[in-house]
C-alpha cells in the first residue's frame, strides 16, 4: 500500500491522566502483526495534567505517518475525545480502544 491509498483503520484512543496506560497501549498497537500502513492510531487528549501529553507527542513525534495527536479542550470526556477523533480519523473502519 502506498502513502496515497487510503488507510484502512482508524484506532481512536481517547486518553485522561494514564501516561502508563496509553504507553503500552499504543506499544502494542504498533508492535502487532498487521501491515503498520494499514491503519493509523489517533490519541485524543481530554485535558491531561500529567505526562500523558508529553508521551502522547512523543509517539507522535516518533511515528509521525502512523499516530496523531489531539486535545479535546472544550469537553472532558471519553465521548468528546471519541468525537474528535472520528472527525479527523481516516479509515473505513474505526475502532476504539481505551488506554
Amino acid at each position: 500500500m502506498t502513502a496515497k491509498q487510503s488507510v484502512q483503520i482508524s484506532v481512536i484512543i481517547p486518553v485522561y491522566q494514564d501516561p502508563v496506560g496509553l504507553g503500552c497501549t499504543v506499544n502494542t498497537l504498533l508492535n502487532q502483526n498487521f501491515p503498520c500502513n494499514n491503519y493509523e492510531i489517533i490519541i485524543v487528549d481530554s485535558g491531561s495534567t500529567d505526562d500523558t501529553k508529553k508521551n502522547a507527542q512523543e509517539f507522535q513525534a516518533s511515528f509521525a505517518d502512523m499516530v496523531k495527536f489531539e486535545n479535546e479542550d472544550e469537553i472532558q470526556s471519553s465521548y468528546a475525545a471519541r468525537n474528535k477523533g472520528i472527525k479527523i480519523a481516516k479509515g473505513k473502519i474505526i475502532c476504539f480502544i481505551d488506554s
